[in-house]
């Protein structure tokens, strides 16, 4: 038999949630409720619950808050616990065994250790409580530290009280082999593929303990003996399908077996993301007894980890390409992309040249991270980009590592805009780049146009670019004339400078043309022709003599019997002129006409002749000189013309007025029109009137002069007007003028006598219904007034109504209305009216002097209404023998004639 030492427990409480990624011993966690369960490698102990180990424990736990915390972090030394002396004298210190590990698991599990022992050789009762004698120790550790040299954060527990438990006494028997578990944790992100590689990390060490006290017969791991027939067999290697287990040594007198693990590849953790290499180990001592235990690599799984990728390209490059992957950290399971989503969220699991679109184009992605992007060119909202601009598609990736581990990464794009060209959107041809000009000059008529001397159109660009700011510019100055264009419209003008194009001949046509240019802020162009052309007008000659060219003189012949000097009464002269149209064909013309002789041009040399007819000069004063003017043009092939005055000075020698008396005779009531000095002349003079004498009275030429019967006015130019009295004829005062050279004539104006119509003025009678009246229509003033004739001639009546009338031995009877009338030619007349109910009566009547002269008048009868007696009628009654017979014998009508008594046809009632 021997005494075991104290057992020493530890509980304490978890902050957070962990998981038990090592352990050698036993753990129980209890929870709120007081249930408790064993606790093993890779279980999760939840925030508040209690972890209840014994003091050899070894764990090592992964706090939610990525802290590690192991066996050290919570169980550190403790102060000493003092023995009784009889404590002292009973027992002795002895080595945890495998009696003792089985007190401890009792213990764990809430049992009695003591229950079922034999029974004990010494010692006493358990205290009574508190920490009194051996029965209980107490850890209190209520504050979080670091242990120096562990490493570890404490921070994850709260440490209760641990309870030291009596020593039972064991009986000497057949003791049986222990054996611990142990575990080491490694990460697959130390694989060299892995996210963070690092070589000497991937190695492990640790030891598991055995104890046999029977002694060793054999010991296995999985399989592979590593004790046989109690002998140790040295260094092993037990290879598994994620690493190896290398056995590096044993100390026979502690127990320890040493071992070192080796992550060689990375492990699946689809299921989860810690999982175990498990080596199961089995320990058989010589008497046969054998237990188990686990050597376990924990191994961490290693996620993927992404940076975001970017990608620039012009908004005129097709695509651009790259690897997504190429910057990530794809972990040791090896990564690829596995779902690909646009900004508008659609998304597409990835295989092989996925494609998916943007907003502005399209993204080929594969599995292995290689990508091109293909951008729509074609997309206003990516040429309307300006230099510089910039706008981003965004796609997100997820990396996805061969076990599941997903990490979304994006992807964005940048669309950088360069400067488009400007497009001039002006079509050619279409009018708006051409212009015509016409040279001025003459039609063929000769007629002085101006042509057209300007043209102007406007062009039109576009610039896809947004806020482009666009320019024109052009040539200024062409062969045949100047060109503008306004820099921001785009309007140009073309001026034609006629100087220069004077050559062009009728009916030719020349272009030029002027390169337009369209340029944007930064400098991009295009450019357009814009195409004048010039037209030929025909230009006018030019008559290039000189005055002295276009002079000469005659004389008029000294008098009757003169022998005429040729040399005095003909002029010549030759004229020149040129063209600037090339081959221009000129021709000259002339007037013919002249007042004092004849003037003749030759149509090709230009030369010139005047001859004086000396008849026609006699009208010349002595001394007097007069010109005359020839106009003379010259004609090109389609009549363009140029004219220059041929002038030719006359000298004149004095000759006699000639004067004549005038006469006019008019009607009368019409005025007297005329001129004296029409039939007068002066070789020499141009006659006009000075003055003039009526009945001895003088007055100057233009005086009007009222005459007794009539005005009269005698103007300077011979022009008369005499204007008679209304109804006036007979003789005017003769009328002496005299003119300015002193001669003097008679004008004698007679009115001769015009008959005037007669006046006919209307009348009006009044007479009795059925009664007649008479008078005379011409005679009488009964209306308003009485016909007259201012001539004195004799009126009759010619028309009634209009009709003409016939009247037989002087009288006419016609009806007129209710009546008869019976009129004499004389105007003397009857009406009778016919009784009947008066109503308005009249008439028009035509009077003629016996001249042709005629006016008419009417006549109105006012007939007044006479009272007419009534009519009584005969009435016949019917009645039966005995009956009552009534009735109205003036409203009856009688059967028998139809008749009813009446009053006349006065209307006025009748009474009995």
């Amino acid at each position: 038999m021997s005494l075991l030492r104290d057992v020493i427990m530890g509980v304490s409480i978890a902050k957070q949630d962990a998981v038990v990624t090592n352990l050698v011993g036993q753990l129980k966690a209890k929870d709120e409720q007081g249930n408790v369960r064993d606790v093993t490698i890779g279980d999760l102990i939840k925030n508040g619950e209690q972890l209840i180990f014994s003091s050899n424990a070894q764990f090592i736990l992964e706090m939610a808050d990525g802290s590690v915390v192991d066996e050290t972090s919570i169980i550190s030394e403790e102060p000493s616990l003092s023995p009784t002396p009889e404590e002292e004298l009973a027992t002795a210190p002895v080595s945890t065994d495998a009696e003792i590990a089985a007190l401890q698991a009792q213990i764990l599990a809430g049992e009695d250790p003591t229950a079922g022992l034999p029974e004990t050789a010494a010692g006493t009762a358990a205290g009574a409580g508190g920490n009194e004698g051996t029965d209980f120790i107490t850890l209190d550790r209520t504050a979080d530290e670091t242990i120096a040299g562990s490493g570890y954060d404490t921070s994850g527990f709260e440490l209760a009280a641990a309870a030291a438990v009596d020593e039972p006494i064991i009986a000497e028997e057949n003791i049986l082999p222990t054996l611990t578990s142990s575990s080491i944790t490694l990460s697959e992100a130390n694989l060299p593929q892995g996210s963070s590689p690092l070589d000497s990390a991937l190695s492990q060490a640790n030891t598991i303990t055995l104890a046999a006290p029977n002694g060793i017969s054999l010991l296995l791991i999985n399989g592979i003996e590593v004790f046989s027939g109690g002998i140790f067999a040295g260094l092993i290697s037990i290879t598994s399908a994620s690493g190896t287990l290398n056995i590096t040594g044993y100390d026979a007198a502690t127990g320890i077996l040493s071992y070192s693990y080796t992550l060689n590849s990375a492990v699946d953790h689809s299921a989860a993301d810690l999982q175990a290499d498990t080596f199961n180990v089995s320990l058989t001592d010589i008497l046969g007894n054998n237990t188990t235990s686990s050597i376990t690599a924990n191994l961490l799984d290693d996620a993927p980890s992404g940076q975001d990728d970017s990608g620039n390209i012009g908004e005129d490059d097709v695509s651009v390409s790259g690897s997504v992957i190429i910057n990530d950290t794809q972990g040791a399971d090896s990564s690829t992309v596995s779902l690909i989503t646009n900004s508008d969220g659609a998304s597409l699991a990835v295989d092989q040249a996925t494609s998916i679109s943007g907003n502005f184009g399209a993204l080929q992605i594969s599995a292995d991270g290689s990508y091109s992007y293909l951008l729509s060119i074609q997309l206003d909202a990516v040429q309307s980009l300006a230099q510089g601009e910039q706008v981003t598609d965004t796609f997100i990736y997820q990396l996805t590592d061969s076990d599941g581990d997903s990490v979304p990464v994006t992807l964005t794009l940048t669309i950088t805009g360069t400067n488009d060209t400007p497009i001039i959107t002006t079509e050619i041809g279409d009018g708006a780049d051409l212009g015509t000009v016409i040279e001025s000059g003459n039609e063929d008529d000769g007629t002085i146009v101006p042509g057209i001397p300007q043209t102007t159109g406007t062009l039109t660009a576009t610039d896809i670019d947004n806020g482009a700011i666009l320019s024109w510019s052009g040539t200024a100055t062409g062969t045949f004339g100047s060109f503008v264009i306004d820099a921001v419209t785009g309007q140009w003008t073309y001026t034609l400078d006629n100087q220069l194009v004077d050559s062009f001949a009728e009916n030719s046509a020349t272009q030029e043309e002027f390169l337009v240019t369209v340029t944007d802020e930064f400098g991009a162009s295009a450019t357009q022709l814009v195409t004048i052309t010039i037209e030929g007008t025909n230009d006018s000659p030019i008559i290039t003599s000189s005055a002295a060219d276009a002079a000469g003189s005659v004389n008029e012949q000294p008098a009757e019997g003169v022998v005429l000097d040729p040399d005095t009464q003909v002029a010549t002269g030759t004229l020149s002129a040129g063209d600037v149209d090339t081959g221009a064909v000129l021709s000259w013309s002339g007037d013919a006409d002249s007042l004092y002789g004849s003037f003749s041009i030759d149509p090709v040399t230009g030369e010139w002749t005047y001859t004086l007819d000396n008849q026609a000069a006699e009208i010349l004063a002595e001394g007097e000189v007069v010109q005359e003017n020839f106009l003379v043009t010259v004609t090109d092939e389609f009549g363009a013309t140029d004219t220059q005055t041929v002038i030719i000075n006359i000298t004149g020698k004095d000759e006699a007025t000639v004067i004549v008396n005038d006469s006019n005779t008019i009607d009368e009531d019409t005025v007297a029109l005329g001129n004296v000095l029409d039939n007068d002349s002066d070789e020499d003079d141009l006659l006009t009137v000075s003055s003039f004498t009526v009945e001895g009275n003088s007055y100057s030429a233009g005086t009007s002069v009222d005459l007794e019967n009539g005005t009269l006015v005698l103007n300077g130019d011979g022009s008369y007007v005499f204007t008679p009295d209304a109804n006036w004829n007979g003789n005017v005062p003769i009328i002496t003028y005299t003119t300015n050279t002193g001669a003097t004539a008679t004008l004698t104006i007679v009115v001769e006598p015009v008959n005037d119509a007669p006046d006919a003025l209307s009348n009006s009678y009044n007479l009795n219904e059925g009664g007649f009246t008479s008078g005379n229509i011409i005679t009488d003033n009964t209306g308003s007034g009485v016909d007259s004739d201012i001539d004195g001639g004799t009126l009759n009546i010619t028309h009634i109504n209009g009709i003409a009338v016939t009247f037989i031995g002087g009288t006419a009877i016609i009806p007129i209305g209710d009546g008869t009338l019976t009129i004499n030619q004389n105007g003397s007349f009857t009406y009778d009216h016919n009784g009947e109910e008066p109503s308005p009566t009249s008439f028009t009547y035509t009077i003629n002097d016996g001249l042709g002269g005629t006016d008419t008048a009417s006549v109105f009868f006012n007939i007044s209404p006479v009272n007419d007696g009534p009519f009584a009628e005969d009435d016949s009654f019917s009645v039966d023998e005995g009956a009552l017979l009534g009735g109205n014998v003036i409203t009856h009508i009688d059967n028998s004639d139809g008749l009813q008594d009446s009053d006349g046809g006065d209307g006025g009632p009748l009474s009995i």
